[in-house]
């Protein structure tokens, strides 16, 4: 019981955090904890399931899990698209990436993809301050 607790628990805190560090360290018990919910689930219908008919309910049991990750995918990305959140992944993605090599003094200091994701980030920000603004005017 306590481990679908934190499995739970996990979750909830997952779905609110604006953190992206404390956003993966709960991916990560999210992870662990479901261990506590599909090893026992695993062990009971393979117990309970007669041999002959073991590779049938596995196949169907997995066909049902992979059309609820479907559906599940495809029902947060619209819920996504439509709210007006911001979340910690909209920060990681705007961020630019690390440098995968030591800037010689003849380069640039910046590469153009750089100027891009920051030209992007910064209209990310411009557009978020005006929705924010906007909400405040329309229940204010």
């Amino acid at each position: 019981m306590t481990g679908f607790t934190v499995l739970g628990m996990s979750l909830i805190l997952f779905s609110v955090t604006g953190s992206l560090w404390l956003a993966l360290v709960l991916a990560a018990v999210v992870g662990l904890a479901n261990v506590v919910f599909v090893v026992p689930s695993q062990t009971i219908f393979q117990q309970r399931t007669p041999d002959e008919m073991l590779g049938r309910v596995v196949a169907i049991r997995l066909a049902l899990v992979n059309v609820m990750l479907a559906v599940s995918m495809a029902t947060s990305g619209l819920f996504a698209r439509s709210s007006a959140s911001t979340s910690c992944w909209r920060g990681a993605a705007s961020s630019p990436p690390p440098r995968a090599w030591p800037a010689s003094p003849s380069a640039p200091s910046e590469r153009p993809d750089e100027v891009e994701l920051r030209r992007r980030a910064t209209t990310a920000q411009s557009a978020d301050r005006a929705m924010r603004k906007r909400r405040s005017v329309d229940s204010g």
